[in-house]
């Protein structure tokens, strides 16, 4: 029985074509802001460039919150605007 070769040749010797770097992330430039747990509360940072400042601050018992809003709020989590943050807390103290 004859085989036919293959319809395509693989060339073990073959080099990976040399991948171009990937571009680097421009920062974020300008002011926003994020609400993150901290200890018993909830606070809302203003960013701005390097510089954050707390604007606001809510105690809570982040015991109480489910296990994925407690891990997304220890991470920080970023909003639109000052407003948006309060409401966040808001709905979390509420």
């Amino acid at each position: 029985m004859e085989t036919e070769p293959p319809a395509v040749e693989i060339n073990a010797h073959a080099t990976p074509e040399a991948e171009e770097p990937s571009p680097t992330p421009t920062p974020y430039v300008g002011t926003y802001y994020f609400v993150q747990s901290e200890e018993d509360s909830l606070n809302i940072y203003e960013v701005d460039g390097e510089n954050k400042t707390l604007v606001k601050s809510a105690e809570v018992n982040l015991e109480l919150f489910p296990a994925s809003d407690k891990e997304a709020l220890q991470q920080g989590v970023k909003v639109n605007n000052l407003e948006e943050g309060i409401q966040l807390i808001e709905d979390f103290t509420s």
